[in-house]
C-alpha cells in the first residue's frame, strides 16, 4: 500500500498514543499527531476514534537557478544596462517572460500541514522567516539563490515558487479611460496615480531612493505603501515591477460615495439595477427599529413611515445635526422619493420606530444604562 502524508486528530492520551505508535516522522502537538502512514493503516486508526486527513502529495518544483550575471548586482542597483537591451518596441510579456530572480529575492513557501513549531525552527536555522500568507497557499519569504535549495528540501515543504514581476506589474482601474494594454508606447499619455505596496516595509527608504534617481514625482505613502504619479505607458513601470522590492503596482483610484451601489453588492438588485429585483420582499408590514443619533423626520424618503420617535438624548428632540442616524435609516429604508428612484434603502416598505440617542454635548449620552431598555422602547 501506499504511503500516505496524514494528520491525526486525538481526544484522548490512549488515542494520541496509536497515532504515535503508527506514524512514521510523526511530530506530535496537543490535539492531532502529523506524520507519514501506511495507507492500509487509515481505517484501523479511525476505528479507534481519531480523524485522520491526508494531506497533499508533494509537488517539489526544480529551483530556478538562471540568476546569471544581473543576479550578482543588487535589485535596486543601476539597472539602465538591463534595460537598455530591452528594445523599445519590446512588450511588457516578453519582459516579463525574460526576467530572473534576483540574488536576494522573494518567493512562496508551501507547507505539507501546519507550521508546527518544530518546523519554524528549522526553518530559523536556515535564516529563513516566513510572512504573509499567500493566495495561493504559501507563505511570503525572503530567501537568498543559495537558501532556495535547502528550504525546497524540507521533508514539510511542499514547494518554494518564484514571485515573478507578472504579477507586481501594475494594474490599471477598470473606469480608466486609457488602454490597460500599455507598454513602451511613443508620445505622451494621461498622468496617472500609482501605489507601489511593499513586500517589506523595512524596503521603503531603499525603494523611495530608487524612486528619487528617475525623478519620479512621490506624493506620500504608509510604511509599507508609497505613491506617485507617472504616465500610463512610462517604461519605469515596468522597471518597478522588476525590482524584487515592489509586491505589486496599483492605479490609485479615488474613493467615491457609492451608497446606490448597496443593493446591488446585498443582492437585493440584480446587476443592472433599476426596477429588476433579486429579493421580492421590500418590508411591507414590518416594523424595524433604530437607535442613533437622531433623525430627519421631513426627509422624503421616510414620509408616512415612522410610527414613533423617542428623544433619549435630549428630551423632546430626536432631530439629527450629527447626519449619522439619518444617513442609518436611509440605509434601511429610504424609498428613493428624494433622488427619483436610483439611491433606496433595502426594505423601502418598511415602518420606523426611531429612538435618538444624541445628547446636548454632542456626546451618545442617551444611551441608557441597561441597554435593554433599548429593546423595550419607549419608557
Amino acid at each position: 500500500m501506499a504511503i500516505k502524508n496524514v494528520i491525526a486528530f486525538f481526544m484522548h492520551e490512549q488515542e494520541q498514543y496509536y497515532a504515535l505508535k503508527a506514524l512514521s516522522n510523526a511530530e506530535s502537538t496537543d490535539s492531532f499527531v502529523i506524520g507519514d502512514l501506511d495507507e492500509s493503516e487509515i481505517g484501523p486508526l479511525q476505528e479507534k476514534g481519531l480523524i485522520v486527513q491526508e494531506q497533499p502529495a508533494a509537488q517539489i518544483e526544480t529551483p530556478v537557478d538562471n540568476y546569471r550575471d544581473y543576479a550578482a548586482a543588487s535589485s535596486l542597483g543601476d539597472s539602465g544596462d538591463f534595460f537598455g537591451r530591452i528594445s523599445a518596441a519590446a512588450s511588457r510579456a516578453a519582459l516579463f517572460d525574460d526576467a530572473f530572480p534576483a540574488l536576494v529575492d522573494f518567493y512562496s513557501v508551501a507547507l505539507r500541514g501546519p507550521l508546527l513549531e518544530a518546523r519554524r525552527e528549522q526553518l530559523d536555522a536556515l535564516g529563513v522567516t516566513l510572512g504573509d500568507r499567500l493566495p495561493d497557499g504559501g507563505y511570503k519569504a525572503r530567501l537568498q539563490s543559495g537558501q532556495v535549495p535547502q528550504v525546497n528540501a524540507l521533508p514539510f515543504v511542499e514547494r518554494v515558487t518564484w514571485l515573478t514581476p507578472a504579477a507586481s506589474a501594475p494594474q490599471f482601474a477598470a473606469s480608466s479611460t486609457h488602454s490597460p494594454e500599455w507598454g513602451f508606447g511613443a508620445g505622451e499619455s494621461e498622468l496617472l496615480t500609482f501605489d507601489i505596496r511593499l513586500h517589506d516595509p523595512a524596503d521603503k527608504d531603499t525603494v523611495l531612493a530608487w524612486l528619487s534617481r528617475r525623478n519620479i514625482d512621490v506624493v506620500g505613502g504608509t510604511a509599507r505603501k508609497i505613491r506617485f504619479h507617472a504616465q500610463a505607458d512610462a517604461p519605469k513601470l515596468n522597471e518597478l515591477a522588476m525590482l524584487s522590492e515592489v509586491d505589486r503596482v496599483d492605479e490609485y483610484t479615488q474613493p467615491e460615495l457609492a451608497n446606490d451601489r448597496a443593493r446591488c453588492l446585498l443582492v437585493i438588485d440584480s446587476a443592472a439595477g433599476g426596477a429588476a429585483t433579486a429579493i421580492a420582499e421590500d418590508g411591507t408590514g414590518q416594523i424595524v427599529a433604530v437607535a442613533d443619533t437622531g433623525i430627519d423626520d421631513q426627509h422624503p424618503d421616510f414620509q408616512g413611515r415612522i410610527v414613533a420617535t423617542v428623544a433619549r438624548g435630549r428630551p423632546g428632540d430626536a432631530s439629527d445635526p450629527h447626519g449619522h442616524g439619518t444617513h442609518v435609516v436611509g440605509s434601511v429604508l429610504g424609498d428613493g422619493s428624494a433622488s427619483g428612484g436610483t439611491i433606496k434603502g433595502v426594505a423601502p416598505q418598511v415602518k420606523l420606530f426611531f429612538q435618538s440617542l444624541l445628547d446636548r454635548q454632542g456626546k451618545l449620552g442617551g444611551l441608557p444604562v441597561d441597554l435593554n431598555d433599548l429593546f423595550v422602547g419607549a419608557e
